[in-house]
């Protein structure tokens, strides 16, 4: 029998910090059932790609995870 295992990493606005940074977070589905955890992570979710699914390719925006 095969697992189908997915992964996606987002961020939560609704949960923006005082500083406006966004937690990050990754969800992963096995067969169906999930699990989203946070992952520690904070970025400012103006700098946030998300076709990408994580900051902008800006060199600025490493320095704010």
């Amino acid at each position: 029998m095969k697992n189908k295992i997915t992964t996606h990493i987002n961020i939560k606005e609704a949960r923006k910090d005082k500083n406006s940074k966004a937690p990050i977070y990754i969800r992963i589905t096995v067969n169906g059932e999930r699990a989203e955890m946070q992952i520690g992570k904070f970025v400012n979710s103006a700098l946030w790609d998300q076709d990408i699914k994580a900051p902008s390719n800006n060199s600025d925006s490493k320095k704010l995870l």
